[in-house]
């Protein structure tokens, strides 16, 4: 295990200091389960942000699509009149 120093403010150290009222049976558990819990939530954030992007890109495609289908019709429209 490694060892690490950190500066935390005041609120940060109350925080800590009700590690057992929380249900940890020491600050390095309650740190370590924060550190695993904000791993857990960055991996979801990079994982929607990837999702969203991929989406737009769709969503892109399928609009420059649907703009060529009526470039087409309104050709298909003029040549019928």
């Amino acid at each position: 295990m490694k060892a690490k120093t950190i500066v935390l403010n005041q609120e940060e150290a109350n925080i800590l200091e009700e590690f057992e009222q929380l249900g940890f049976s020491s600050e390095e558990e309650m740190v370590a389960e924060a550190f695993r819990l904000l791993e857990l939530e960055l991996r979801k954030k990079k994982r929607e942000d990837i999702l969203l992007e991929e989406s737009a890109i769709l969503y892109a495609e399928v609009y420059e699509e649907d703009l060529e289908t009526k470039e087409l019709n309104s050709f298909t429209e003029d040549w019928e009149d």
